[in-house]
C-alpha cells in the first residue's frame, strides 16, 4: 500500500482546522491511511473493492471498511471532507447497521482523524 500524500504531514503536525487542507485530501488516500492505522492497532481489515477494475463488490451500498478485533466489529464509510455525501444505498446500509448494538457504524471524514485514532486505539 502506498503511503498517503504530503497532506498527511500537515494533518499529523497539528489538529487541522484548515478547511482547504482537509478538502484537498482524496478519499482514496484517506482510506489508505485509515487502513494503515487500523492494521497498526491490531485490527483485521476488510475492504471490498476491486482496484484493477474499479468495481465495488458485491454491493455498492456496503460500507468501505469492516474492521474486527477481539470481538469488536466496526463498519466505516469514508468520505472526502466536502462535496461527498453517502448514496441512497449507503444510507440504507447505515440505517440497517446502526439499528444493531452488536457492532458500530461510523461515517468518517478527514476532520474526524482524532476521533478515529481514539476509536482504533
Amino acid at each position: 500500500m502506498t503511503p498517503p500524500g504530503q497532506w498527511w504531514e500537515q494533518v499529523m503536525d497539528a489538529a487541522v482546522d484548515d478547511a482547504a487542507v482537509l478538502r484537498s485530501i482524496p478519499e482514496s488516500e484517506w482510506l489508505q491511511y485509515v487502513i494503515l492505522e487500523a492494521r497498526a492497532q491490531g485490527w483485521l481489515v476488510h475492504h471490498d473493492y476491486d482496484q484493477a477494475n474499479h468495481n465495488r463488490v458485491p454491493d455498492p451500498g456496503f460500507p468501505d471498511l469492516c474492521l474486527a478485533r477481539a470481538g469488536a466489529v466496526i463498519f466505516a464509510e469514508l468520505k472526502r471532507q466536502a462535496r461527498s455525501n453517502p448514496t441512497p444505498q449507503q444510507y440504507e446500509w447505515a440505517a440497517a447497521l446502526a439499528a444493531n448494538d452488536r457492532h458500530e457504524y461510523f461515517l468518517w471524514r478527514p476532520s474526524h482523524w482524532p476521533e478515529v485514532r481514539k476509536i482504533l486505539a
